[in-house]
């Protein structure tokens, strides 16, 4: 049994500063990069006193302490500085000295002291090849900007390189200014926050996508700074009157980052009179719960209140301090803020006392990579970059019943670590998720998963049949050669090569559909046929079947074929109405063809849709499937050659029109959207370490079932993690199971739940609305 993994985010990671994420174009235009085009400077190399900098949407670019250097006219700069700098994930390998760069579909290889390079594929000429220097890889800087869709300006006066991505990319507007001040109010209908400055007030615009983060520390101490813990992404609901918060702007003045900084510190109630609220410390501090006063009151439920009655004496609370005006601002008694006061600081009084703060925290991730842009098999390697806290202890795992596997932190660059895991036979990932954890020394964690996708898998598709079937004798000399196979559960359908008599066929005659390979046949056959066929997914898996067929000396089709040598269609299974189908008709070249569209009653239905002749003698149209009530159509084409001589032929194989409810052929006992459902487990049922999941479905689908676990983590952090997808077939009676699915058990997780969700896709491809029931552990 195949299993899969997804996950689906709903916000972005955020890249340290100097690592500004780019979307890359998926062509790259320039082909020889020249010197009218490529010059940065014409100047040899540069010395010491004239250090070249390089600038991303604004921001300086860090190459760790090896500065960017010139050779022939051309910028050359440390490899891996650059590459990430733009997003990309990089690989070196030794042996052949060549250099692998890949993001968001684009694949950039360069190889040491060429000066020949290639993108996705593409050679591309360069003036100067990428070299070695100190012990340090260099490249050539307009290049490697150029492929990911990048701009390179040279200022000679600054010794400056200008990177720009554009301001219409998501995400990436340079910051142009940052502003601090103590938050007035904040209107989440308008999206627009007032600050008090230094001088005065004033208001800015919330941007779409911004993001937001806090950070805490505990008692306030006279006479020294606070400090800080790492920021930790929040909500907007954080912007609340009274709290620090710098503001990060783009070139259109709106905001894009807001970091609230806020003291915290768990106390406990003494006394509640009316909207006075006695603090039980030291001083026994006093504070007004009113508008007046700015102090806010949030009950136990997390709800704002104007009735400070809702707290009650001995009662431990959290209590929210303005680091620049040690003035209280809000008391909370939510169960998430008390514990975020108790992670912070002390049961101290905020306004005294000499010790420091305890401001060991949780660690954080800020992103997860892979290398996997394409499938893997067994015996390939997973490699994984982790960036985050660091002096952590770091591990990745892909799915719960694979070991997890140790990350390694790069000496050079702290907070950085990579891992690799071989592929194992077994080992089945559908769109799946590499999931991270990074634990500092004090037994806390921090779990993420990454965002791009990684697809394992190590189980060949399978060969279910053949048409026409092996040893069959037929009379049609052109017939469709179908060969049916699935890859339930892997990587899918990816490519096929076949020969018939010894003769390869091209790979433009073969069409690929999610469960059958069909080659158009463009010559007469007779007597014995032997096809050889190999089947590959998209890791690279094969599965191989040989057959053969005869074809009576009558041969022939339907209609008059004297020019016509083969007519098909691309529908492998049953279609739904407006569903989009392409005819391919081989026949001699410079004619005209069309084909009508006709019921099983031979009424058209459909008349002249014109083909188009696409190359040398082969003609295709695309049309869509009429809505006339039929449930199948035949296909006719009509071909007239130069001469105006017309021959006819009809497709070897009808259009079968599944129903409104997904069934074929009129049957009406239900459709894909309303007949799958989950039997075990039950809603609300209590599960142990591992479940299998049953129901039924309608009988020979493809259903898709889903695990998630959530909870919180630290009573604080939302914990979310995808359990993985099983892709399961249905019986013949409409059964179907899941093999057994492990269930995590994560330290520090309350309220931990799991939500199962199955779909179920016919053969028309239709794909149901989920079904799902929620458990929880035992």
């Amino acid at each position: 049994m195949k299993r899969s993994v997804s996950r689906r985010f709903g916000r972005r990671t955020a890249l340290f500063a100097l690592m500004t994420t780019l979307a890359a174009p998926s062509i790259v235009a320039p082909i020889l990069v020249s010197a009218a085009h490529a010059q940065l400077d014409s100047a040899p190399m540069a010395s010491p006193l004239q250090t070249i900098r390089v600038f991303l949407n604004g921001r300086e670019v860090s190459f760790d302490g090896v500065a960017p250097i010139q050779e022939s006219g051309r910028t050359l700069v440390p490899m891996r500085g650059v590459f990430e700098a733009l997003g990309a994930y990089v690989e070196f390998n030794a042996a052949t000295q060549l250099i692998t760069a890949t993001k968001a579909g684009t694949r950039v290889q360069l190889t040491l002291g060429s000066t020949v390079a290639s993108v996705n594929g593409q050679n591309r000429v360069l003036d100067v090849p990428a070299r070695a220097v100190g012990g340090r890889t260099l490249v050539p800087l307009r290049f490697a900007a150029e492929s990911f869709g990048v701009t390179a300006d040279w200022n000679p006066n600054t010794r400056i390189i200008n990177l720009s991505s554009g301001l219409d990319a998501p995400d990436i507007a340079p910051i142009t200014t940052e502003v601090s001040g103590n938050v007035l109010r904040y209107d989440s209908d308008t999206g627009v926050i007032s600050l008090r400055l230094a001088e005065a007030s004033r208001s800015y615009t919330i941007s779409n996508n911004a993001r937001f983060f806090r950070r805490t520390t505990g008692r306030l101490i006279r006479g020294e700074n606070p400090i800080f813990g790492a920021p930790v992404a929040t909500t907007e609901s954080a912007l609340v009157q009274g709290a620090d918060v710098v503001l990060q702007l783009n070139a259109r003045n709106e905001v894009t980052r807001a970091t609230i900084s806020t003291s915290v510190l768990p106390v406990r109630i003494r006394d509640v009179q009316g909207d006075t609220i006695t603090l039980d410390d030291s001083r026994d501090t006093t504070l007004m719960a009113n508008s007046g006063s700015g102090v806010r009151v949030y009950d136990a439920r997390g709800r704002q209140t104007d009735d400070a009655s809702t707290l009650v004496p001995g009662q431990q609370v959290a209590l929210f301090i303005t680091p620049s005006t040690r003035r209280p601002f809000a008391v909370s008694a939510a169960p998430a803020d008390v514990t975020l006061a108790n992670n912070a600081g002390n049961d101290l009084p905020y306004d005294g006392g000499t010790d420091n703060p305890d401001v060991a925290g949780t660690p954080q991730i800020n992103l997860v990579q892979h290398n996997a842009t394409r499938a893997l098999r067994a015996g390939q390697t997973l490699q994984v970059t982790v960036r985050g806290t660091p002096n952590a202890r770091g591990t990745f795992s892909i799915v719960p019943e694979v070991p997890e596997t140790n990350l390694i932190e790069d000496r050079a660059r702290p907070g950085v670590y990579t891992g690799s895991y071989v592929v194992q036979t077994g080992d089945n990932i559908l769109n799946g998720r590499v999931s991270a954890t990074l634990r500092s020394t004090n037994g806390r964690e921090a779990f993420q998963q990454s965002q791009s996708s990684v697809t394992i898998d190590t189980v060949a598709p399978r060969i279910t049949g053949t048409s026409p079937a092996n040893g069959a004798t037929i009379n049609n000399r052109q017939p469709s050669i179908v060969i049916n196979a699935n890859d339930i559960g892997g990587s899918g359908l990816g490519s096929a090569t076949i020969s018939i008599n010894g003769q390869q066929v091209s790979t433009e005659d073969i069409t690929i559909a999610s469960n059958a390979i069909t080659v158009v046949n463009t010559d007469n056959l007779n007597g014995q046929v032997n096809i050889n066929a190999t089947v590959l997914d998209r890791a690279g898996n094969a599965a191989r079947r040989s057959f053969s067929f005869f074809v009576g000396d009558e041969g022939g089709g339907v209609g008059n074929n004297s020019d016509i040598t083969s007519f098909s269609s691309n529908a492998t299974g049953d279609v739904q109405i407006g569903d989009r189908v392409t005819v391919d008709l081989r026949a001699p070249i410079g004619g005209r063809a069309n084909v009508d569209i006709l019921s099983s009653r031979n009424r058209a239905v459909v008349q002249t849709v014109r083909l188009s002749e696409t190359s040398d003698g082969r003609y295709r149209a695309t049309f869509s499937v009429p809505d006339s009530g039929d449930s199948s159509f035949i296909l006719l084409a009509r071909y007239s050659d130069i001469g105006g001589n017309v021959s006819t032929q009809e497709a070897s194989a009808r259009l079968f029109v599944a129903d409104a409810n997904g069934d074929s052929g009129g049957n009406n006992s239900g459709g894909v959207n309303d007949r799958i459902t989950i039997t075990s487990p039950r809603e609300s049922d209590r599960v142990a370490d591992a479940i299998v999941i049953s129901g039924r479905a309608e009988p020979n689908t493809t259903v898709d079932v889903n695990v998630t676990a959530q909870g919180t983590r630290y009573l604080v952090f939302e914990y979310s993690n995808d359990l993985g997808t099983q892709q399961v077939q249905t019986d013949n009676s409409g059964n179907w199971s899941t093999a057994s699915i492990a269930l995590p058990r994560p330290n520090n997780v309350s309220n931990l739940r799991f939500t199962v969700s199955a779909t179920q896709t016919d053969s028309a491809g239709n794909r149901s609305e989920p079904v799902t029931v929620a458990v929880t552990p035992r």
